[in-house]
């Protein structure tokens, strides 16, 4: 049996599916996703879907999962939130029960991050996620030098959250880092385990960009105005001031 592990997903449903043709996945695969499956891409449903009715798969709580469950929402995720519609309650209670790292005989799969010299049953779920919470945590203890620089643990880590570029990033028997920024235009990486072999599809544009202007007038009008004091509302409107929509 092999391992399949996708990084940042974002939405990129076509993306996905033409990775895991490349990759030839079969039944009897382990498919991982490192989180952070919605949010800016065009078609999070649709990879929420795939993967949660898939068998053998294992998706990850990611930052950006997070944010929805503790309804910390930002941009992204209101227009998330009404690509859901009426299904968001049973995306939140799904998303409730992802788990933040998994680990298999080759190595040890997060989302963001691991502090050196910690056993992955106790690291903090906020570094795993790499929520800003975790993120400050980090810096705290590193500074201005990335986690990835000094771990040195048993098991090489496979991680996503940071776009690291168009190549993933790889230290062989230390770190291998898979976010590529597929919604942004360049590439979605997955790798097999346990070959550690590397695989790409290259998006045909920026997914986030498109989206940004697209859903500007839906998420203005489904935010709650009677409950907002003026000043919150002056603040979003500046915020939205420069839309290329003109509705």
């Amino acid at each position: 049996m092999r391992t399949i592990v996708v990084g940042d997903i974002h939405g990129c449903y076509e993306e996905l599916i033409q990775l895991l043709n490349k990759v030839q996945l079969r039944d009897e695969d382990c498919l991982v996703s490192l989180g952070d499956i919605v949010d800016r891409g065009a078609d999070s449903v649709k990879v929420y879907d795939f993967l949660r009715n898939r068998p053998n798969t294992i998706v990850l709580m990611g930052n950006h999962e997070r944010k929805h469950l503790r309804n910390t929402l930002s941009y992204s995720q209101e227009i998330v939130k009404l690509q859901f519609g009426k299904r968001y309650e049973e995306f939140l209670e799904w998303v409730s029960h992802l788990p933040y790292y998994h680990e298999t005989d080759e190595a040890i799969l997060v989302h963001a991050a691991v502090e050196n010299g910690i056993p992955i049953e106790k690291q903090a779920e906020e570094v795993l996620c790499g929520c800003t919470a975790g993120e400050k945590n980090l810096s705290k203890r590193y500074g201005d030098v990335y986690w990835t620089e000094l771990y040195n643990g048993e098991k090489p880590v496979i991680f996503g959250h940071r776009v690291v570029g168009e190549s993933p990033i790889i230290v062989e028997g230390k770190v291998y880092g898979n976010d590529t920024g597929a919604c942004q235009g360049a590439r979605l990486t997955g790798l097999v385990l346990p070959s550690f072999e590397t695989f790409q599809v290259q998006s045909p544009k920026d997914y986030w960009k498109e989206e940004k202007v697209k859903w500007h007038l839906p998420v203005m009008v489904a935010k709650p105005w009677n409950s907002y004091k003026w000043d919150k509302i002056k603040a979003i409107c500046y915020d939205f001031k420069d839309s290329r929509n003109p509705e």
